[in-house]
């Protein structure tokens, strides 16, 4: 189908199927807005449950052993994660590559699930935290909180107050 401009005007396809000269590829222009007002909802949803789940992290890190500002850092808070978790930090690259990423997910449940038992939690809060990572984050903090485990306020400083899940605990090497 070709279309045709006729004194300076294209001719456009309408909604039903015909072509109109000055017409709109929408049957009516509610339709378009009606998308944008649902993706903009969709969007500020998304945007707050991040915003959520950060937040959640950047309480549950003094809990775990780890600088409450960190959580705030995307990527990097995942990272931390695994290292916690007794994994290789460099292993949060593999979420940005096609159809590996599934590997992360599963490395990040295992790194969590380690966390999880050296506290003394079930596998049912690392299903949490593959579902619902906010609402896990917020919960496990909570109930450190309550236990008495971590820091009152903020972890400060480059110094590592963990040893990761199955290893032992060693004394920090200073350079003199």
């Amino acid at each position: 189908m070709r279309l045709r401009a006729r004194q300076g005007r294209a001719i456009k396809p309408a909604g039903d199927g015909t072509l109109r000269e000055g017409g709109c590829m929408y049957a009516d222009e509610s339709s378009m807005t009606i998308f944008l007002v649902l993706w903009g909802v969709w969007a500020v949803l998304g945007l707050g449950l991040y915003i959520w789940y950060l937040a959640a992290l950047a309480s549950l890190f003094p809990r775990i052993g780890l600088p409450a500002g960190e959580g705030w850092i995307p990527v990097w808070n995942e990272s931390r994660i695994l290292q916690r978790g007794g994994f290789s930090p460099w292993l949060v690259l593999l979420m940005f590559v096609p159809g590996v990423s599934i590997a992360f997910v599963v490395l990040r449940a295992m790194a969590i699930h380690r966390i999880h038992t050296e506290f003394g939690k079930g596998a049912g809060l690392t299903v949490l935290a593959v579902l619902i990572p906010p609402l896990w984050a917020t919960m496990l903090g909570g109930q450190l909180r309550a236990e008495g485990h971590g820091a009152a306020g903020p972890v400060s400083g480059n110094t590592q107050h963990f040893a990761p899940a199955g290893q032992s605990y060693g004394a920090p090497t200073y350079a003199q």
